[in-house]
């Protein structure tokens, strides 16, 4: 497949409130895409107080949904829900390196092969979301499907030149991370969660942990 380069032109603006820019403004601040429901976003945000996780979700349904879960925990200030396009987010709100994490958990694989240029590995779009990333910034991919997973490993190392820092099968003994993935491992389907780095000095340590 040849690589387009990324035309953010026909990307519209997001209409959002400030407070992404006060979530920006921090330290040490990640991003979700594709937050769903939100039950990674809160635990996530719960287990690391020192971060802040910004949480897209661009479907209402499942924004909704989210938007309760956050407001069940009031004191979560380090978690921010956003209801957008995350391609709108990232062209138009998010300056270049300034992200230390982002999460892919269990993105549409796009399964027919002609929507493989839908799939995130495929789109030119990883070029942009790459720049985001601080040098030594991670990002993390888990899918429940082996073709997905393997494509998807060989390209963000061979095409978008990520450094695999860890690859885990996930099983039974694993605390589930989102609804999806409480799912397939329920019925006991192979989960598989990569981290690629982005090549360069490793942005300020901190005590917060990868998983959940």
């Amino acid at each position: 497949m040849i690589m387009r380069s990324f035309n953010p032109d026909h990307i519209p603006v997001p209409r959002l409130d400030t407070g992404l820019d006060r979530a920006l403004a921090q330290a040490h601040v990640d991003i979700e895409i594709g937050a769903g429901q939100g039950l990674h976003a809160v635990r996530y945000a719960q287990k690391n107080p020192g971060r802040h996780l910004i949480a897209i979700e661009r479907t209402a349904t499942r924004f909704h949904q989210l938007a309760r879960r956050h407001a069940a925990h009031p004191g979560l200030t380090n978690l921010h829900p956003v209801h957008a396009d995350a391609l709108s987010v990232f062209v138009h709100r998010i300056p270049e390196q300034s992200i230390e994490r982002i999460f892919l958990l269990y993105p549409n694989p796009y399964p027919k092969e002609k929507q493989a240029n839908l799939r995130w590995h495929n789109m030119p779009f990883m070029q942009l979301l790459k720049s985001k990333l601080k040098p030594g910034g991670s990002l993390v991919l888990a899918t429940n499907i082996e073709d997905y997973a393997g494509e998807a490993e060989e390209k963000m190392i061979a095409e978008w030149r990520f450094q695999l820092r860890t690859k885990k099968l996930l099983g039974a003994g694993d605390i589930p991370r989102t609804h999806f993935e409480k799912k397939y491992l329920e019925r006991g389907e192979h989960c598989w969660n990569f981290e690629f780095i982005n090549p360069g000095p490793a942005p300020e340590p901190d005590q917060s942990e990868m998983m959940n």
